[in-house]
């Protein structure tokens, strides 16, 4: 069983608001996509043509990706964190899933524009990723992304190993780094 509990954290960069770490749940879909196509917009463009990353941007806030992403916040194979603010507005996300192999992959880390650049948020995020996939057995997980992003660099200050590098055809033909993290690193 995947442990769910919520945590308060003091890390919205620029303010004092406290941040509560929670569950998603599936009403959160809408908020997550919007933050992942903010995001996917802020650190791909550049690496991706423009029109395959407007597809992508439409993609992410359409109808069925954000009932895609309710669907996957209900699986029992994933785990799916949110940040919200005194508001209760999603201000970050960060999601994955395991394999048959117990293998996790840390599929998406997105926080607000308001804290981008605040490290610490995204560790805070990671560290209750996981903290919950090792409860579930983990003692590592993986996460892919666009060669050269400035995600790149967050995964090497966050501990991330780059294990491997390869052309992804399914996505634009761009290059993408493939990284390792050990689970006691952040639990």
């Amino acid at each position: 069983m995947i442990q769910r509990t919520d945590k308060i954290i003091n890390r919205q960069k620029g303010t004092n608001m406290n941040v509560k770490i929670r569950n998603a749940v599936p009403d959160d879909a809408a908020a997550i996509q919007k933050i992942i196509a903010a995001g996917y917009r802020r650190s791909f463009a550049g690496l991706h043509s423009p029109e395959y990353l407007e597809q992508k941007i439409q993609e992410y806030q359409s109808p069925a990706r954000i009932e895609k992403m309710a669907n996957i916040i209900r699986n029992e194979n994933s785990v799916n964190i949110v940040a919200e603010n005194a508001d209760g507005d999603v201000v970050g996300s960060v999601g994955g899933m395991r394999d048959e192999n117990n293998n996790w992959e840390l599929i998406a880390l997105y926080v607000d524009e308001n804290v981008i650049g605040d490290t610490k948020f995204a560790l805070s995020l990671v560290q209750e990723f996981a903290k919950r996939i090792k409860d579930a057995g983990a003692t590592t997980f993986t996460t892919g992304t666009l060669t050269g992003s400035r995600v790149c660099r967050l995964y090497e200050l966050l501990g991330g190993k780059k294990i491997k590098e390869y052309i992804n055809e399914k996505r634009d033909n761009v290059s993408e780094t493939v990284f390792e993290f050990d689970i006691n690193r952040f639990a």
